[in-house]
């Protein structure tokens, strides 16, 4: 089979499918995570409505609780979930653009019927099987094999890249401008000494969830455009051979199973624009 018949067969199909069904799954667990900095927000705004001394104590309770949930709960489950997934994406690329299992690393081929088991799972969700054919396009690979490995990954990095730069500035800008809105408010209303512990507290919490996750991604980010950088070159200082495709294929493993993730709703926002991008 050719690049482009591998890609749309039924064993990759369902590996598209398994992978997908456990990054929704990740990326829900991260909503949660999210989840939790807009409710402690949401108590603050609401305490300062309710300007209650009893409600503040619950308040400061409730959001020491849920950062207890987070880190003690959510943390651990959404690395485990990305890490399956990564390694399920990783057996169809080697299948797809047929680059050997690295063995050095220690990661075993995922089994079959833990696959069936997932894509079973996920047939039920429509958004999860729809727009898997033609993964890598139809157009623009080269004929060359290696260079349409080359092509495929660097295709990864440029989409990945440009999603996250997106996705940091705009939840960064809406999280602050949340923040600024309720210390305004705050200051129009005149708060208590335990409202204004209680501020401080959520707005800290709030803020340290948005460092985290801003340099997480902007870490990502930087990765995988450093990793495009190297892909577009490659050919430019010398032939490229099977151990630098080899060795690109491992940095995207890595990228893949570590990094923060995307929610979908943003993702499906600037799926369209991305796509032109790539068709251009």
């Amino acid at each position: 089979m050719s690049m482009i018949e591998r890609q749309n067969c039924r064993r990759s199909l369902d590996r598209l499918i398994a992978q997908r069904y456990l990054y929704r799954r990740a990326k829900c667990v991260e909503g949660l995570r999210l989840a939790s900095v807009v409710i402690a927000v949401s108590i603050l705004a609401l305490d300062l409505f309710i300007g209650a001394p009893s409600f503040s104590q619950w308040a400061m309770l409730i959001v020491v609780l849920l950062w207890c949930a987070e880190q003690a709960l959510l943390v651990g489950w959404s690395t485990r979930l990305k890490e399956e997934a990564a390694t399920i994406q990783e057996d169809f690329d080697c299948f797809v653009l047929q680059i050997p299992w690295a063995t050095h690393r220690g990661i075993e081929v995922p089994m079959e019927g833990r696959i069936r088991e997932l894509s079973v799972r996920a047939a039920s969700i429509a958004a999860v099987t729809e727009g898997l054919t033609d993964w890598y396009g139809r157009d623009g690979i080269p004929a060359d094999p290696i260079q349409a490995r080359v092509h495929c990954q660097t295709t990864n990095c440029r989409w990945d890249e440009r999603l996250r730069r997106e996705w940091t500035w705009s939840m960064s800008t809406g999280l602050i401008l949340a923040l600024v809105l309720i210390l305004v408010l705050a200051a129009i209303t005149g708060v208590s000494v335990m409202d204004l512990v209680l501020s401080v507290s959520v707005a800290l919490r709030a803020l340290t969830w948005l460092v985290v996750e801003f340099r997480q991604q902007s870490a990502a980010k930087k990765r995988t455009l450093r990793l495009q950088r190297y892909l577009s070159a490659a050919g430019q200082v010398g032939p490229v051979s099977m151990c630098d495709v080899r060795l690109a294929q491992d940095a995207i493993f890595e990228h893949r199973r570590s990094c923060p993730t995307v929610p979908d709703w943003f993702y499906l926002l600037r799926k369209g624009a991305h796509q032109t991008l790539e068709r251009g």
